[in-house]
């Protein structure tokens, strides 16, 4: 084994038993060409994907599994506000689903709040949240997926905009961060 590969083990070994630490709200380098931290060192954006996180775990599955994960040295998890598996029609393990009804895309009050309070978990625990505001087949379903479609041009952006208004103040991590990848 060269010398290249043990130093990789022994590096990314060590990284994965540190517990991630969140200094602020990750920005923009200058120049446009990777993140930072608000003090201007780089961020490294260390991610795992829980798509259904908000929708599929009570509050002790979400707790178990972002502390996990804060311990294996991820830094932000990507999770989406409205779950891709029939989360419109399904109600969450709490019993929720997130609009008191789909004509009218007013937020249901109780689905949101538990949205809120695992991403202060997270927050707790030195994580970022990538949300995803939703998938594209609640838009297009002849695209992908199975919908069903709910936005239009002027609900999508209504919905965006309730989104960004709600998580606008967060502390440190929070907010929407646009999908990169």
């Amino acid at each position: 084994m060269s010398l290249r590969c043990i130093l990789f083990f022994l590096l990314t070994g060590a990284s994965c038993c540190l517990q991630a630490q969140v200094n602020g709200p990750i920005r923009i380098s200058d120049n446009g060409r990777f993140f930072t931290h608000p003090d201007g060192t780089p961020f490294f954006w260390m991610a795992d994907t829980a798509w259904e996180l908000f929708h599929r775990t009570d509050i002790r599955e979400a707790e178990f599994y972002l502390e996990k994960r804060s311990r294996q040295g991820f830094n932000v998890i990507k999770a989406v506000a409205l779950a891709e598996i029939d989360g419109l029609r399904t109600p969450s393990t709490n019993g929720d689903l997130p609009f008191v009804s789909l004509e009218s895309l007013e937020f249901n009050e109780p689905y949101w709040k538990y949205v809120d309070e695992v991403m202060d978990l997270a927050e707790s625990f030195g994580l970022h949240i990538a949300l995803l505001p939703t998938w594209g087949d609640k838009l297009y379903k002849d695209s992908w997926g199975e919908g069903p479609e709910i936005f239009n041009k002027d609900s999508a952006f209504s919905f965006g905009e309730k989104l960004g208004k709600r998580y606008a103040n967060r502390k440190k991590p929070g907010g929407l961060i646009q999908e990169l990848e």
